[in-house]
């Protein structure tokens, strides 16, 4: 479950709109909590967060564990930086920090075609694979979860956005405890890898000969 927050305006141009930007925040542990950003508080806690349509800039984020004996516990209360037209994805880790696990653009930029002449090669659209300080933030947040299927959504999270190659797919799968969790994600992976080619690397990550069989049937199916 996600608490999500839409700060927007009553009235702004387009212009203004899109470089609006969205905050997705987790804290360590899976842990109910509150925020506050600039002294506006929302009291209904959750163990995820998403706040909405942010100014770009400075802000200043309070973070709150909820229950217990002593009642709200404040985790986190600084200033943070919002770039425009973004999404950030942030957590709040077990020493208090503020860390941004990624960002990614928020608007699709348009894009304007010009005629091509005649008899020119079309190039096939390029997919570039997530570079290797986002990737090694991705893992770092992939390890910082508890569960197997937390996990796994945190890797779905960044594979509906970003590309990767087969082998930090691998890398990833080995990341997850069970068995049934890596083929969960090589089958989401398929998909978004930039080299269909080098695949079977991910049979590497597996355990049990079954499930290189179930996902070679998965792969034959998508060619359908």
């Amino acid at each position: 479950m996600i608490y999500t927050i839409a700060l927007g305006l009553l009235s702004f141009s387009a212009m203004a709109y899109h470089q609006l930007s969205d905050l997705r925040l987790n804290v360590y542990g899976n842990t109910l909590f509150t925020v506050a950003l600039d002294g506006r508080h929302y009291p209904y806690p959750d163990t995820r967060y998403e706040i909405r349509d942010i100014t770009p800039g400075q802000h200043f984020l309070e973070v709150f564990r909820t229950g217990g004996y002593y009642g709200s516990v404040v985790l986190f209360a600084g200033y943070i930086h919002i770039p425009g037209s973004s999404v950030v994805n942030a957590r709040i880790d077990r020493f208090g920090r503020f860390i941004v696990n990624h960002i990614t653009s928020k608007y699709m930029v348009p894009v304007i075609y010009q005629p091509a002449p005649v008899c020119a090669p079309v190039s096939a659209p390029a997919f570039y694979p997530m570079s290797d300080y986002d990737f090694g933030l991705l893992r770092e947040s992939i390890r910082s979860k508890s569960f197997d299927s937390t996990r796994l959504q945190v890797a779905r999270q960044a594979l509906d956005s970003r590309r990767l190659t087969s082998r930090q797919v691998c890398e990833l799968m080995d990341l997850m405890w069970f068995e049934s969790t890596k083929l969960d994600l090589a089958k989401f992976a398929y998909h978004r890898v930039v080299d269909k080619e080098r695949f079977f690397l991910v049979n590497d990550a597996f355990s049990f000969s079954s499930s290189i069989d179930e996902l070679d049937r998965f792969i034959r199916g998508s060619w359908g």
